[in-house]
Parts: structure tokens; C-alpha cells; sequence
């Protein structure tokens, strides 16, 4: 079979030249790495003996509700904010398919929207102290209402300017998807050459095999018994 002749940046040897051991067993062990992991992994074990400790020996805490509050929060992720993640996530991808300007505008403020929630949980649900105004100084519902609606207007402006952008220039989205063809049919070719090239190295390493076992065999034969 001939050989396919290719640019040697295809893949493989160059042509002409023989083929070099190919690297094979373990990935060698690379002490570098220790130098970043084990002060990282002492540091997180030194934090989690320390909270272990406080939660433990503490006298004002109560290591049941502490438990009890963790696996609430294990399951209130797993089973309420995760499947409300995806959901969201799927729906933003099914009606933003086609634009997708306003796909990851409505993504960024969702995700804004989601930690600003997060944040203001804990003040939401923390009961005021009789006597003690300073506790809960502020009104922190109408705090996160008003920062929701924030959110909400700059990720309509956002989409806004994304949708009349791309109707003012649709010549530049089509040249973006000239190129992106372009693109993915010079990848492609050029998978198909190291392709090409690699079984036609396979040959010529099978081929000179073949001769090699035919001059032995001939050198076998011609020796005296």
C-alpha cells in the first residue's frame, strides 16, 4: 500500500524517518505536585479538627441541632434547589435556543437573583430580640424585593441590547457562521489527514516487519545445520 504523504504536523514522524518508541506504562510520579497539596490538605485538616473541636467542647453549642442543621441543608440542596437549578437551566436553554445573547443574559440574572436569595435568607427568617431594635434594623424584605427588581430591569436592558444588536447586524452573524463552518471543516480535514498519515505509518512499520521476518527466515535457511 503507498504511503499518503502529509505535512509532519498532522500526527506521528515525519515522513522518511523512522518511528520512535512510543511511551508506554505508568505515568511517572511528579513530586512537584506535593509542594501546593500537602500544605493545602494539612491547612483543611487543621480547620475541620478546629470547627470539630468548637462544636464538641463548646458550652454554648448544642452538636444535634448543629448535625440536624446539616443534613436539613444536604437535602434542602439535593432535593429542592438542585432539580430547581436544572429546571430553570433547561427551560432558559428550550426558549433561548435562537438567541443566544438572551440566553446568557437571562442565565447571568437568574444566577444573580439565585445568591442574592441566598444571602438574605438567613436575615429574613431571624426572629427580632424583645427589647433590642438593633437586631433586625431594617425592613430586609423590601431590601431584597428592591434588589430583585434591579436585577430583573438590568437583565431585560441586557437582552434588549443583545437581540437589537444582532437584528442591526445580521450580516456579521452570518459571516460569524461562515467562519464557524470554515472552522469546523478545516478541523475536520485535518483529522482526516493525521488519519490518513497514521495508517500509512502503521503500514510502513507493518511492511518493514514483514521484510524483517523474511530476511530472518532467509538467514535461517542459508545457515548450516
Amino acid at each position: 500500500m503507498s504511503a499518503v504523504p502529509t505535512p509532519p504536523c498532522a500526527g506521528g514522524t515525519p515522513p522518511g524517518t523512522a518511528p520512535g518508541p512510543v511511551p508506554s506504562g505508568p505515568v511517572p510520579w511528579d513530586p512537584g505536585g506535593l509542594v501546593w497539596r500537602v500544605p493545602t490538605v494539612l491547612a483543611g485538616l487543621g480547620c475541620l479538627a478546629a470547627g470539630a473541636a468548637l462544636l464538641l467542647g463548646g458550652r454554648s453549642t448544642d452538636p444535634a441541632s448543629a448535625l440536624a442543621w446539616l443534613l436539613g441543608v444536604l437535602v434542602a440542596h439535593d432535593a429542592v434547589l438542585g432539580p430547581l437549578g436544572a429546571g430553570a437551566a433547561w427551560l432558559v436553554v428550550r426558549l433561548t435556543r435562537r438567541r443566544r445573547g438572551v440566553g446568557r443574559a437571562v442565565a447571568g440574572g437568574l444566577f444573580v437573583a439565585v445568591c442574592l436569595v441566598l444571602v438574605a435568607v438567613p436575615a429574613l427568617f431571624t426572629p427580632g430580640v424583645a427589647g433590642n431594635p438593633t437586631a433586625t434594623p431594617r425592613n430586609y424584605g423590601a431590601g431584597l424585593a428592591a434588589a430583585l427588581a434591579a436585577v430583573a430591569i438590568a437583565t431585560v436592558a441586557i437582552a434588549t441590547a443583545a437581540t437589537a444588536g444582532a437584528a442591526v447586524h445580521p450580516e456579521s452573524r452570518r459571516r460569524a457562521g461562515r467562519w464557524r463552518r470554515a472552522s469546523q471543516e478545516r478541523r475536520a480535514d485535518r483529522d482526516r489527514r493525521a488519519v490518513r498519515w497514521r495508517r500509512a505509518d502503521r503500514d510502513r512499520r507493518e511492511s518493514r516487519e514483514r521484510r524483517a521476518g523474511r530476511w530472518r527466515r532467509a538467514g535461517r535457511a542459508g545457515r548450516p545445520h
